[in-house]
């Protein structure tokens, strides 16, 4: 069963644009790869994972998608895409409750927990260094807190340390297979 890439964001003249190209058929090779369809999931399932216990009571899986920023088209890369991601929709009452630094330090081992996770599961990663965007969304989140850059890189830093800790625990590893597969089953469920 092929998973459908959401092109719905990209307007139609667009669709022919090198780029858009490029990307789809990078999407949909990963799809169609077993080994790539599991590394996105393992890296998915554990963000969800750290969501999970960090307090999210809702969350959605979402993907694969390419959209296009009229505005970003004079820059180099005006196509944002993913193959999947896992959204918080409702965080509990616990994360609510946390003080803005300790927000931010969940959030870092939230963002940090795919690339690592995948490394460690599978003995490889997705990509280089933080895994399709995610210590951009990680620095974006420090950005709109008021955090200075300067303290950007140890609270990554942190981060990095405490998943590769927790990733030696059997019982992590065990969940985040588990929401692995949940990550799997919710987007082949949405391809029906």
């Amino acid at each position: 069963m092929a998973i459908e890439i959401d092109i719905s964001r990209v307007p139609l003249d667009k669709r022919t644009d090198l780029r858009f190209v490029q990307i789809f058929n990078k999407i949909q090779n990963k799809l169609l790869n077993d080994q790539s369809f599991e590394e996105v999931c393992i890296h998915e399932g554990s963000h969800l994972l750290y969501f999970i216990q960090n307090g999210v009571d809702v969350f959605r899986v979402e993907g694969p998608f390419i959209s296009y920023d009229a505005q970003a088209d004079a820059q180099a890369d005006p196509f944002d895409f993913g193959v999947a991601t896992v959204r918080a929709v409702n965080w509990g009452s616990e994360f609510k409750r946390l003080d803005p630094v300790r927000k931010i330090h969940v959030m870092a081992i939230v963002c940090v927990a795919g690339e690592i996770g995948t490394r460690v599961l599978l003995g490889r990663s997705r990509g280089k260094g933080s895994g399709f965007g995610d210590r951009e969304k990680f620095d974006w989140i420090c950005k709109k807190a008021g955090i200075h850059k300067p303290h950007w890189a140890p609270i990554w830093k942190a981060a990095q340390k405490h998943v590769r800790r927790d990733l030696q625990r059997p019982e992590i590893q065990s969940g985040i297979r588990l929401a692995a597969d949940e990550v799997k089953r919710l987007l082949l469920e949405s391809a029906r």
